[in-house]
């Protein structure tokens, strides 16, 4: 009777001592998990806020300048009345109102709504950044807009007087609203709830889909615009040097005024000016656009947290 008395000791002792060691290291690794939580709540709250001083510096800024550009085509009534100027108008609309949503939206985000609308307003226009995100696409879609009446204007001279109506301009206009909202605002509407004064984004059904969805908005509105444009303004420089030397050689050889030969020199100089300009601006979409693009298909958010 000792003998299973001291064996059901020894027993206990060891089931408690294994107890002891398996809570103590539970205990750590809650413990270590929470600290690397917290050290990655730090640093991401520190990346955030660089992230917000660098767009209080450069939002107005950049709100400014597409103001005086936008103030200065519509003082102009004789520029208006052209097609590919009434497209600048619209990007420059869409430009603007990129800067200032994106200024407006970090300052509500910031704000703590009482009521339950005021918490679905700040969570559906703000917290998402659809109003940013619904202009800055509709930006992207705007440039492919241009980049298209450019080429079709240059490249297929012909096609594009003969074919061309004023109807077009209008959706023009409209189109990159439209792709604006359908490829961010819906999806994103549609995948945010408000629980418990929580906004919860990206409730996708799967993981999969998300990644799907941010992979295919990738390829259409990084991806493919650039490939579009270097073919497009590729074309446009050729098609322009070509007139000029057939020009050049013509008025070269015909008995023509000195005024004829300046006025087509400087016809053929204002093409190719709108083109560089349009170069540098698509040059420089593709260097702002590559960090947001690689980090968003590398690191992305959370699933369903906000």
């Amino acid at each position: 009777m000792a003998v299973n008395q001291s064996k059901w000791n020894l027993m206990t002792s060891s089931w408690v001592n294994s107890s002891e060691e398996m809570i103590t290291t539970v205990t750590v690794n809650v413990s270590v998990e929470t600290r690397n939580n917290n050290v990655g709540n730090r640093f991401d709250h520190g990346n955030t806020q660089l992230l917000d001083i660098f767009t209080f510096v450069i939002g107005p800024v950049a709100a400014v300048s597409n103001g005086f550009v936008l103030l200065a085509l519509l003082c102009a009534h004789q520029i208006r009345r052209k097609n590919i100027n009434v497209f600048i108008i619209n990007q420059t609309v869409l430009d603007l109102l990129t800067c200032l949503f994106l200024v407006l939206t970090i300052v509500v985000r910031r704000l703590k709504a009482a009521s339950t609308t005021g918490k679905w307003i700040i969570c559906l226009l703000f917290e998402t950044r659809a109003v940013v995100a619904v202009a800055s696409y509709s930006s992207i879609f705007g440039l492919v807009v241009i980049t298209a009446e450019r080429y079709v204007k240059i490249v297929h001279a012909v096609v594009h007087r003969n074919h061309y109506r004023r109807w077009m301009t209008y959706a023009g206009v409209v189109l990159p609203w439209v792709d604006g909202i359908c490829c961010y605002l819906i999806p994103t509407w549609a995948t945010t709830a408000v629980v418990n004064g929580r906004c919860l984004r990206l409730l996708w059904p799967t993981p999969a889909m998300h990644s799907g969805y941010v992979l295919t908005t990738t390829v259409l509105h990084y991806v493919m615009p650039p490939a579009f444009f270097f073919f497009a303004y590729y074309r446009i420089v050729g098609v322009i040097r070509r007139q000029q030397r057939v020009v050049n050689a013509t008025l070269a050889g015909a008995s023509t005024s000195r005024e004829a030969r300046e006025h087509e020199q400087r016809k053929g100089s204002k093409q190719m000016n709108v083109v560089r300009m349009m170069i540098i601006i698509v040059v420089c979409f593709c260097i702002c656009y590559l960090p947001y693009n690689v980090y968003d298909i590398t690191f992305p958010p959370s699933y369903g947290l906000p």
